[in-house]
């Protein structure tokens, strides 16, 4: 897939993350998130709000059976590339600025996995 076909990819995706989004979307939106020219299609205030309110809910709400690091990495990861991208300084600072994102660093230095620390 390239042009086009990938930016429709990206919207698709994007638009239907949600809390309970399963596993494997959060992975293709990972390998979406690789490619920088992807970004300007990928990068919405809504997306990172979204990856944080999963996280948040994974860490300090979860009462389903889905594994905390196989829903994590892939959320580290996105936005870990994106506030690496070409966006960096936007992404950032909307990360730093959301209320959540403090607990969520200090919960996930705290714990065993390397994936996410």
């Amino acid at each position: 897939l390239e042009g086009e076909s990938l930016n429709s990819l990206t919207e698709v995706v994007t638009s239907q993350v949600d809390r309970k989004c399963p596993i494997h979307q959060l992975w293709v939106l990972f390998s979406l998130s690789s490619n920088q020219m992807l970004h300007g299609t990928l990068y919405s205030p809504r997306l990172v709000d979204t990856l944080v309110q999963v996280a948040t809910y994974e860490i300090f709400q979860k009462c389903d059976s889905r594994p905390l690091v196989k829903v994590l990495t892939p959320i580290v990861r996105i936005l870990g590339n994106l506030a690496a991208g070409p966006g960096s300084v936007e992404v950032s600072l909307h990360l730093i600025r959301h209320p959540d994102f403090p607990p969520i660093v200090t919960a996930l230095l705290s714990t065993n996995y390397s994936s996410l620390c």
